[in-house]
């Protein structure tokens, strides 16, 4: 970061780069539960994520997943039942910070969509709340 800088900015980024180290840690290492702690497959429905493999499968077909989209499927499986807004899923995915609109988190919804929703237009785990955020369930 060059100087000036605001300590809003700053605290988001150490913020930023802590949540991605606790996301990276294996079995065993320090800092283990600390709530971001995942199996190496997740379940849901008929889908598996497998995150060591960076693959998915899903009943129309296996999906290579990016590291984008690893993250972002960490994050809402780690808030699993909480809506997340937009604005948290560019700060925490992307490192955005505050004022940041963009459409980019749209896109990567529309993509789960295609791959884990029976029908995309009628989303069972991936749903959309109206000016709210979106909201990953299963159950």
């Amino acid at each position: 970061m060059t100087k000036p800088f605001h300590l809003d900015e700053f605290l988001l980024r150490v913020e930023r780069l802590l949540t991605r180290v606790s996301w990276n840690r294996r079995e065993g290492d320090p800092g283990e539960g600390t709530g971001r702690d995942l199996p190496t497959i997740y379940a849901f429905g008929a889908n598996r994520i497998d995150f060591e493999k960076g693959r998915a499968q899903s009943p129309r077909g296996d999906i290579a997943l990016t590291e984008q989209e690893l993250k972002l499927l960490k994050l809402f499986i780690t808030h699993r039942g909480k809506p997340l807004s937009r604005k948290k899923l560019l700060e925490v995915g992307w490192g955005y910070s505050k004022g940041t609109t963009m459409r980019t988190v749209d896109n990567f919804l529309v993509r789960f969509r295609k791959y884990f929703e029976d029908n995309p237009h009628e989303p069972v785990y991936f749903r959309s709340i109206r000016s709210v955020g979106y909201l990953f369930d299963h159950e």
